[in-house]
């Protein structure tokens, strides 16, 4: 049996020394990797490191960038902010890796075609460490460009997809957000001018929006920060030189949490939406998708909750249709009727939208709820196919969808057979 356990142990021995043996060889051979990568990286200059950046592309147009608070500008050949992904696709380049070095006794620029090259940047660091990477001709394997540090530096062979990002023009380069200004932040107003009405819109003190136009109501919080993210989110695609019209089809005010107000005039231009602000002769060209959020009813907009959320615990309802009445009370959550608990789902589920119709007929039938937070009473008309109801203390009705329309007519039918 003593032989038995020195086998064993033996054995495991053997293993232990054979795996830190495995993991030694695997991590020399990382470390052999790693030191390989570093020694055929482009450049040591981090892409966080930069401040300044020149940049000419295939078109010759020179192009200037520096780096300033809230992100790169341009500042030649114009004053813009810079597209944040594009500029990080630009400097991608100086953090990858050569195929090989080219030797030879006689190398000549032309040969590479790096005396007329594709792409030229240089990058400049806050240390003032500056780097010229010149980008040639596409080498015979048809994979890999020729690539010169400086100007008299070593010719590289460099994969053909490493460099995407020296083949940007300057539009490609230019921000085209239209609220660049709103990223990851909600405006605390907001005025939408256009041909149907005025939509106004308030964060007040309790975070609770409000609409103000074209009615005074609670607005759905959801629904607007939705909405809003639409617009503030909004990318273009360039630009062009244009006036807007006299009449334009929209005018969007902002008030932010921080700075000062924006406006942006935004209009039609046969198949094009274009935006600008202030005396800005450039517009930003849009997206037609975005008509669609600038022509949002106002009234979808509002809170379509029939009972506020701190009154949905409903413990009784009453029914009044034609001079009949029915009750039911809620007993641990449950009612008498199936068609009972229609009804007070009907009263926590959002509705379709808002009207502002005053109804011309007495009340269809009036639904009376009961909850830990008092009583409250909601007359329904039927319009068309769908029902409008009056939420309390509010100047708008609620419409319902023709589902929600079908099921309370049916839960109606069964209470009042």
């Amino acid at each position: 049996m003593r032989k038995g356990w020195w086998i064993n142990f033996i054995l495991l021995l053997v293993l232990i020394i054979a795996g830190g043996g495995l993991w030694w060889a695997d991590k020399k051979e990382s470390a052999q990797q790693e030191l390989e990568k570093a020694q055929k990286a482009i450049s040591s200059i981090k892409a966080d490191q930069v401040t300044q950046i020149h940049y000419q592309g295939e078109d010759g147009t020179q192009i200037e960038l520096n780096r300033q608070q809230d992100g790169f500008h341009l500042t030649t050949p114009l004053e813009s902010l810079a597209d944040p992904a594009a500029v990080n696709n630009l400097l991608g380049i100086l953090e990858k890796s050569f195929e090989r070095q080219v030797s030879g006794d006689h190398l000549e620029a032309t040969h590479f075609g790096l005396d007329k090259p594709e792409a030229i940047l240089t990058v400049t660091t806050k240390e003032n460490q500056t780097l010229t990477i010149v980008q040639g001709s596409l080498a015979p394997t048809k994979r890999h460009h020729y690539l010169r540090l400086g100007e008299q530096g070593p010719i590289l062979l460099v994969e053909e997809t490493h460099l995407s990002g020296l083949k940007q023009t300057l539009n490609q380069l230019r921000d085209k957000r239209l609220l660049p200004e709103l990223e990851g932040q909600l405006p605390q107003r907001l005025t939408l001018h256009r041909k149907e009405g005025t939509l106004k819109l308030e964060k007040r003190s309790n975070e609770q929006w409000w609409m103000e136009q074209p009615v005074a109501d609670r607005a759905a919080d959801n629904r607007v920060q939705v909405w809003i993210n639409a617009l503030t989110l909004a990318n273009g695609s360039g630009f062009q030189t244009a006036q807007p019209p006299e009449n334009p089809d929209w005018t969007l005010t902002l008030t932010p949490n921080k700075g000062e107000e924006i406006t942006l005039t935004i209009w039609r231009q046969g198949k094009d939406i274009l935006a600008t602000r202030g005396k800005n002769s450039e517009a930003l060209l849009l997206f037609g998708y975005l008509v669609q959020d600038l022509d949002k009813k106002s009234l979808e907009l509002i809170e379509l909750h029939p009972l506020k959320e701190a009154q949905a615990q409903i413990t009784q309802l009453t029914l009044e249709q034609n001079g009949q009445q029915q009750t039911a009370v809620a007993k641990e959550g449950k009612w008498p009727l199936p068609a009972w608990e229609t009804l007070a789902e009907t009263l926590r589920q959002e509705a379709e939208t808002g009207d502002l119709t005053a109804p011309q007929t007495p009340a269809s039938f009036t639904l009376v709820a009961k909850t830990s937070q008092g009583e409250f009473t909601f007359p329904f008309w039927k319009n068309n196919q769908n029902y409008l109801l009056a939420p309390p203390e509010r100047a708008v009705r609620l419409q319902l969808t023709e589902l929600q329309s079908k099921v309370v007519t049916d839960a109606i039918q069964v209470i009042f057979p």
